[in-house]
């Protein structure tokens, strides 16, 4: 018996909230034992926090669309440079794959999913990030043929998400938004239910397998809801009024 998987891009906020306070209500109810779970839980109850405080703040930024806007183009722009360098690394030319190689040893230095991360550290890592290679390895850049355009968009991706980040702070400081603190609590949850999983199979607990049927249910409920929002949306789209398409 597993956790089952959740679709996290289709959760409102509201959605994901209920999702992460309901697993912290069913674990704690489970009276886990302490150790690496009960360290883990805590982890999501951090990030849990973190994101109810921004329920509070984040219809107060005016800045909130353009940054989760920049913060996309920036995911895009780095998934599109490493998967470039990554399939470099698999061309027969030596003087490609091998400097592919290296490249792709320094993306992992700063983190593989670091678009995943929270507006904070995914710019300081990536902001490092793109002064390693800029500085240590432009002529491995160039033997592969990354500068233009693959690194050239990421540096524009990050100085634009910079940009807006900055005027934002500046405007109103001291701000903690759901956008900026989404992406940790979804990976505090993945990573949670993960190590409910290991456990569960490393040995025979009936409180773990009870654990996981009430998170299953909860799951199933939860994606339940997300999904009929989204038809109704997709309907609402469709309804177009004549004339106009």
């Amino acid at each position: 018996m597993n956790i089952k998987s959740i679709n996290y891009s289709l959760l409102t906020p509201g959605q994901l909230y209920n999702l992460s306070d309901g697993t912290i209500s069913l674990a704690k109810s489970a009276q886990l034992p302490e150790g690496p779970l009960a360290t883990f839980l805590s982890n999501v109850e951090s990030c849990h926090q973190d994101f109810s405080r921004g329920f509070q703040r984040d219809d107060k930024d005016p800045y909130t669309e353009e940054k989760a806007l920049r913060d996309s183009e920036r995911d895009e722009a780095f998934l599109a440079f490493r998967g470039y360098v990554e399939a470099c690394t698999h061309r027969r030319d030596a003087s490609v794959s091998e400097p592919a190689e290296e490249i792709l040893e320094v993306i992992r230095k700063y983190g593989w999913s670091s678009w995943n991360l929270g507006y904070q550290k995914q710019t300081a890592l990536h902001a490092n990030m793109i002064e390693e290679l800029k500085q240590e390895h432009a002529e491995q850049m160039d033997a592969i043929g990354a500068t233009t355009p693959w690194f050239e968009e990421l540096e524009q991706a990050q100085e634009a998400f910079t940009a807006v980040k900055i005027s934002s702070v500046s405007n109103i400081p001291d701000r903690v938004t759901l956008t900026e603190t989404r992406k940790p609590l979804e990976q505090a949850l993945r990573n949670f239910y993960a190590m409910v999983d290991l456990m569960a199979q490393s040995e025979e607990n009936e409180t773990l397998n009870q654990l996981i049927r009430d998170l299953n249910q909860l799951i199933t409920e939860t994606m339940a809801i997300a999904r009929a929002a989204q038809t109704r949306r997709g309907k609402e789209e469709e309804e177009v009024e004549p004339g106009q398409n």
